[in-house]
């Protein structure tokens, strides 16, 4: 609606590529249920060569984020399947309506 991208449906090896490109003039929005999006081994070397992107992830809550990440918004969750999408999808929308409202 407002010309940025706030939804896609990539492959892994397209993050991959599209994270490896980024700069500090980037933000980087990470929607991760589990918060473990960063544990993966292809993601966990790629992490020391990013070029210091903003980075954001969206999670349910946990004990402890990775020390690169620069600001976590958590949720309470019930880790379920059925309110996995819905929780995910609220929190979309309340970053896109809140950038709208900026812009």
């Amino acid at each position: 609606m407002l010309g940025k991208q706030t939804y896609s449906h990539i492959s892994y090896k397209q993050q991959l590529q599209y994270i490896s490109s980024t700069n500090e003039d980037d933000l980087l929005i990470i929607f991760s249920y589990t918060g473990c999006y960063f544990d993966y081994p292809d993601i966990s070397t790629l992490k020391n060569k990013l070029k210091k992107p903003q980075i954001w992830l969206i999670s349910s809550k946990q004990e402890s984020y990775p020390d690169f990440i620069d600001h976590v918004i958590t949720f309470d969750s019930k880790r379920d399947q059925n309110s996995h999408p819905y929780q995910l999808q609220f929190i979309a929308s309340l970053i896109a309506q809140e950038y709208a409202r900026r812009i």
